[in-house]
């Protein structure tokens, strides 16, 4: 899958741009804070609804007091080498709640449609699928082992609909769990109460383990190989 055209509207520094891509190696240059990165920020949007830079939406949006600059567009068309095509689309927009102008007050609402029909993002990752490569990802190695689960997330979670379901639902029963940790804490509730989320974040942390096990097993000989490529007979 390529992409053929990318729209941005009051997306990070691009008021307006459309540009036509095709097939093959695309190189963007330029200076400092010109704005390739975002380029890369916003099919990484695109695939998988949210950006890989913030976990705060409005923080992409170009936002200014103005009513028309007060939500964000980011469109994408898409086409398989069968020439399937797929156009995903992404809407943000702010409304004042106040006169003044604090868009950290504002409600947001994001809209996300596929082929022109409303989706859930939990119904989108996959859909159009990416692979992202940043000079930060040297921490894969001297990083955290976070940096490396996360990595495993986004694969995982885009070529494997049940993998996402999985770690969405992990998320949740942890926050349940945590949250009744505190209460017990404070006197408010029982110990005999965090049986049953123990038994739902083991049995959902077990499905995720298992998936991540067999995805590094498969990675593995890959990674075998590309070293024996790179080092030749020197090691």
């Amino acid at each position: 899958m390529f992409i053929r055209n990318l729209n941005l509207k009051n997306f990070r520094n691009y008021r307006d741009l459309e540009i036509d891509l095709v097939p093959g190696v695309t190189v963007f240059y330029g200076g400092n804070g010109q704005g390739k990165s975002n380029l890369l920020e916003a099919i990484y949007l695109l695939s998988l609804t949210k950006s890989y830079r913030t976990n705060r939406d409005r923080e992409v949006m170009k936002l200014e007091e103005s009513e028309e600059a007060r939500y964000t567009r980011v469109d994408g068309v898409f086409y398989t080498k069968s020439d399937k095509k797929t156009t995903v689309r992404i809407d943000l927009s702010v409304t004042a709640e106040g006169p003044s102008f604090d868009p950290e007050k504002w409600s947001l609402t994001k809209r996300i449609t596929v082929n022109g029909l409303a989706r859930r993002a939990l119904n989108v990752v996959g859909t159009v699928r990416s692979v992202l490569f940043t000079a930060e990802d040297i921490d894969f190695v001297v990083g955290s082992p976070v940096v490396r689960r996360r990595f495993l997330d986004v694969l995982l979670s885009q070529i494997n609909r049940t993998y996402l379901r999985a770690l969405q639902g992990y998320q949740k029963i942890l926050l349940q769990r945590n949250h009744l940790l505190r209460l017990i804490a404070d006197g408010h509730a029982n110990l005999q109460e965090l049986e049953f989320w123990d038994g739902e974040l083991a049995s959902t942390g077990a499905l995720i383990m298992g998936q991540r096990i067999v995805a590094l097993s498969e990675l593995s000989s890959f990674a075998q190989q590309a070293y024996r490529d790179i080092v030749k007979d020197s090691e």
